[in-house]
């Protein structure tokens, strides 16, 4: 579309063009055949001076002629090499504005959703302390009732621990055991009667004061209190079996430690309740746990 303007302009450009290029051909032409008469004459070569100063003068504009039109076509290179910049670069500013613009809605965007979801927290924080105190609460009575039931597990675990600790040492001193089975069961309470005692003490020191280490955790309750009701239960049961139809009160001269055995049962049954409670309020917190998205590995209380 340039050119075609640049023609409009300028009408009389091509046809100078052809002219000049049609002289230029016939002084090409001439210069050649005075040249070749030049040579033909066998004069001196001072001869015909004036000739010879034409022929090279019209030398010399050919080749000042060639070096303009040389000139003329790195010109109009140029130009047209200026025209393709200047598209390129309005091309180019397009382009920069297109993307500037997707950028600014880009960011705007964004803006616009970090403020929703700003009120959407400050509207989760306005609820929030009226939840809080309902979980302090929860937290407060797990609280205490851990150290309730884990101090009464304690306190009949050693009732039960001295109980059978002393009926070991009868046994083993005097051999008056009323039957090797019974031996066994009262070995066996006393062991875990022991493993008892240790080990809910260390749960009850590391749930309060420090509830996030790893003994305060869900996971390290329920594996320990399901091992201890096995424990328990075989123990209770195994008790209860060997004495089942063979003691009471009224038979003390017939079996020694009557008294002593029925209180090795009894106790056993206790502990037994309370470590199944225990396990009941556990499991309780682990589902309660599960529903607000923590897992087994974290404290008991919030």
């Amino acid at each position: 579309m340039s050119r075609n303007s640049t023609s409009k302009i300028h009408p009389n450009e091509a046809i100078l063009n052809r002219a000049l290029s049609t002289i230029g051909a016939e002084v090409v032409k001439v210069v050649t055949e005075v040249q070749e008469w030049l040579k033909s004459q066998s004069g001196s070569p001072n001869s015909h001076i004036p000739l010879r100063a034409a022929v090279a003068s019209l030398q010399r504009i050919k080749v000042l002629q060639d070096q303009s039109e040389q000139e003329k076509a790195e010109c109009s290179r140029l130009r047209d090499k200026l025209r393709t910049c200047k598209l390129y670069a309005d091309l180019d500013s397009k382009t920069s504005r297109v993307v500037e613009e997707g950028l600014l809605s880009r960011i705007q965007k964004i803006e616009n959703e970090h403020a929703l979801e700003l009120s959407r927290l400050h509207s989760q924080l306005e609820i929030l302390p009226i939840q809080l105190p309902r979980a302090v609460d929860l937290d407060t009575h797990t609280r205490r009732g851990h150290n309730i039931v884990f101090s009464l597990i304690i306190l009949f675990g050693i009732i039960e621990f001295a109980i059978s600790a002393w009926l070991t040492s009868q046994f083993n001193a005097h051999h008056n055991y009323f039957s090797v089975a019974g031996r066994d069961c009262t070995r066996f309470l006393l062991f875990t009667s022991t493993w008892t005692i240790i080990l809910s003490s260390h749960h009850m020191f590391f749930f309060y004061p420090p509830p996030d280490s790893v003994l305060g955790s869900m996971a390290s309750h329920i594996f320990f209190l399901c091992l201890t009701w096995i424990f328990w239960t075989a123990g209770a049961a195994s008790i209860t079996a060997a004495l089942s139809g063979q003691l009471n009160p009224n038979t003390q001269s017939l079996f020694v430690f009557c008294g002593q055995l029925i209180a090795l049962e009894v106790f056993a049954w206790v502990i037994l309740v309370l470590v199944t409670f225990a396990i009941f309020v556990v499991h309780t917190r682990g589902i309660l746990a599960s529903s607000r998205g923590d897992g087994v590995r974290e404290p008991q209380i919030a």
